[in-house]
């Protein structure tokens, strides 16, 4: 059990045994040279959400897949992002996170995405303004995908 964990719960034991019942789920890849790491988890609802102490959080699947494919010494890039766009086929999905540590001054880049994929006129503006003010931590939609082109046929 990590020492930022046990400092908040000292009941806890010093090892959780494997099984379904540990947090640090199936599988556990160390970042680095630090106490941190990628891990699955048995708390499903707290993957994707400020709920950790520094770990990235998988679902089981996702990181058994990449328990086995990646290598010790492997390099990784961790991004921080705090909007994610998204869609379901017909709709366009925001999700803004707050900014926990200051890093993304520029709201205006999170318009990079739908922008480089030419979808900003199929944007409710002021929708994505509002959604990127209150920063939520869930997916809203902001606008809608412009209908397929269909192709003459010969």
């Amino acid at each position: 059990m990590p020492a930022s964990i046990r400092a908040d719960k000292p009941e806890l034991p010093a090892v959780v045994a494997a099984g379904p019942d540990n947090p640090l789920g199936s599988r556990w890849l160390t970042i680095g040279r630090t106490s941190y790491g990628i891990h699955g988890t048995n708390v499903r609802w707290s993957i994707g959400r400020e709920a950790t102490h520094g770990c990235i959080r998988l679902y089981e699947d996702d990181i058994r897949r990449l328990y086995e494919r990646v290598r010790e010494g492997t390099r990784i890039q961790i991004v921080y992002q705090t909007a994610k766009w998204g869609t379901d086929g017909k709709q366009i999905f925001l999700e803004v996170h707050p900014d926990l540590y200051g890093l993304q001054r520029d709201r205006i880049a999170a318009f990079a995405v739908p922008r480089a994929l030419g979808l900003l006129e199929h944007l409710d503006l002021e929708l994505v303004l509002r959604t990127l003010e209150e920063a939520r931590g869930v997916p809203v939609p902001v606008g809608t995908l412009p209908a397929p082109t269909s192709s003459p046929t010969s």
